[in-house]
């Protein structure tokens, strides 16, 4: 889920970059009808949104599978480091 979050971050900002840069052409060249450009930069940006909040609580903590906003190095529900060990909580 993280990469493919990761991959649409990357993509949507890519899109959300080329987007402005046709729309600072057009504006450029004197041609102010952008309305189809500033959709698409409108739903890139929201999107962009979305993926940051998902990617902000999909962080879990491989013991008791709680969501973790911080990034701190033990995890503040049950006390144990998130990078020691290998055990996972099955869903």
């Amino acid at each position: 889920m993280k990469k493919i979050l990761k991959w649409s971050l990357v993509i949507l900002f890519v899109v959300l970059l080329i987007d402005l840069g046709i729309i600072g052409i057009k504006i450029f060249s004197h041609d102010y009808d952008v309305i189809p450009e500033s959709y698409i930069g409108y739903v890139c940006f929201l999107m962009l949104a979305v993926c940051g909040i998902l990617m902000l609580f999909s962080t879990r903590c491989p013991y008791c599978g709680k969501v973790q906003i911080t990034k701190g190095k033990y995890c503040p529900y049950c006390g144990n480091e998130k990078n020691s060990g290998n055990s996972k909580v099955e869903k």
